[in-house]
């Protein structure tokens, strides 16, 4: 997992581009006891500052936003205090995405390519069949290739790869071809002695 040094010698994680971030403010609750002796939660006129992270479908979870929250994403923290939106393309004026699956990427919190480029294969096998070709195009998008096949980056390492082990493979042979006729050469050199 890629990691840099932030502000304040804060990591931050290559994969926090693939999260759905939300900042948001709630009414901070005061703690009071009532008349009758029982504890109760009124709402105060302040506000505290949260933030919504949500990894997948099954998996989110809201924090007290603090400095670390801050910077770590301080372009979509930046962008709620602005009142602007972050993400980037958003998935449905995507070209290349099949509109009869926004709905479930959007439950699952994918909401831009560049989320769909960064995910990593826990998020991509949740999203289902075809969610790594999509990732695959998603990437090439961004990088501003024109690819016919997004995959052909791949095919071009993997037809790389299939040629080193037929070379591989051809000096094995060869290998052993040359152990054989030296053991054949030892046994016909071979005097049997009566």
């Amino acid at each position: 997992m890629k990691e840099t040094i932030g502000l304040n010698g804060i990591i931050i994680y290559g994969a926090d581009d693939a999260l759905s971030v939300e900042f948001y403010s709630r009414p901070v609750e005061k703690q009071v006891t009532g008349p009758d002796g029982r504890t109760v939660f009124i709402e105060t006129e302040n506000f505290e500052e949260m933030v919504r992270i949500k990894i997948d479908a099954f998996n989110t979870q809201d924090f007290p936003v603090d400095e670390v929250f801050k910077v770590r994403f301080a372009r979509q923290y930046a962008a709620w205090k602005d009142g602007t939106e972050t993400g980037g393309t958003k998935l449905d004026e995507w070209t290349e995405f099949p509109k009869e699956r926004l709905h479930h990427y959007l439950y699952m919190g994918v909401k831009y390519v560049e989320q769909l480029a960064a995910s990593g294969d826990a998020m991509l096998s949740s999203l289902g069949i075809g969610s790594r070709d999509l990732h695959y195009k998603a990437r090439a998008f961004l990088s501003g290739k024109v690819i016919e096949d997004a995959k052909s980056e791949d095919t071009i390492e993997k037809n790389a790869l299939r040629k080193q082990i037929e070379e591989l493979r051809s000096q094995m042979q060869s290998l052993l071809h040359m152990k054989m006729s030296k053991s054949k050469k030892h046994e016909t050199n071979a005097v049997v002695v009566e």
